[in-house]
């Protein structure tokens, strides 16, 4: 769980509305633009009964060639599920199910689901307000903004950068963020942080699909384990013939 957290804190660095830019102090109105981007964010995904979703795919670039038998690059195709009570996070190797009570893990490779109780602290925490905790220290604590029109990567039409100062250097091993936005449409089209020297990952990129604040095709309100199991708690199809490896507190 410590790691999927990880990738949400990360992966919700983002999202949609727009200001135009004066030719006077750019770098400002580009943090402002982030900033009102964030703020919109914030007020559509506030945690409801609504589905929030999110397509996107993630390009992790180490510094070494091959690390522990894995290329120095990889790609992850992701696709996440959110309401006020559950969460669903899917790739190719992992999709993982969670309500208040319970989270239901699926490993394809191993044939295997885990079913384990969903950690306390978890449960009511919601993940909007502790990156807006996060974005708040970055934006009031970055030496260097950079604004400017760009053009030929894919949708978008604004790049806004942001150099972090030594501190907040130091404590996140992160050099910059760069924002591509898409101003027309409100969105942010990709996004980059490149990190220090010290840290294996040379940077990490963020391609945004598809985003959704009322997602209409998938039920999250069901109980998770009446997803996964039967009245004799056997695991139902299409995971019948997994094993069922149950983690939960004796």
């Amino acid at each position: 769980m410590k790691v999927y957290n990880r990738i949400v804190i990360l992966i919700l660095l983002f999202f949609s509305s727009f200001n135009s830019f004066s030719q006077v102090d750019k770098s400002k109105n580009g943090l402002q633009l982030v900033e009102q981007i964030f703020k919109k964010m914030y007020s559509d995904s506030k945690p409801t009964n609504n589905t929030t979703y999110v397509n996107y795919v993630v390009t992790t670039k180490a510094r070494k060639q091959v690390i522990s038998g894995k290329l120095a690059t990889t790609i992850s195709d992701i696709k996440y599920y959110s309401n006020n009570s559950a969460v669903w996070f899917f790739t190719d190797e992992l999709k993982m199910y969670r309500d208040n009570k319970y989270t239901f893990s699926v490993i394809p490779k191993r044939n295997a689901v885990y079913w384990g109780e969903t950690p306390h602290d978890t449960k009511s925490k919601n993940v909007f307000q502790e990156v807006r905790k996060l974005h708040d220290s970055i934006f009031k604590n970055c030496k260097n903004v950079i604004c400017e029109d760009i053009q030929n990567v894919g949708d978008a039409d604004k790049l806004v950068k942001i150099e972090l100062e030594k501190k907040w250097m130091d404590l996140f091993q992160i050099k910059s963020i760069s924002f591509y936005i898409n101003s027309k449409q409100q969105t942010i089209y990709k996004q980059l942080i490149e990190y220090t020297d010290k840290k294996s990952v040379e940077y990490v990129e963020y391609l945004f699909k598809d985003v959704k604040y009322d997602y209409m095709k998938v039920n999250l309100n069901q109980p998770i384990k009446n997803i996964f199991l039967d009245k004799n708690l056997k695991l139902k199809a299409p995971y019948d013939k997994y094993q069922l490896i149950d983690v939960r507190k004796k």
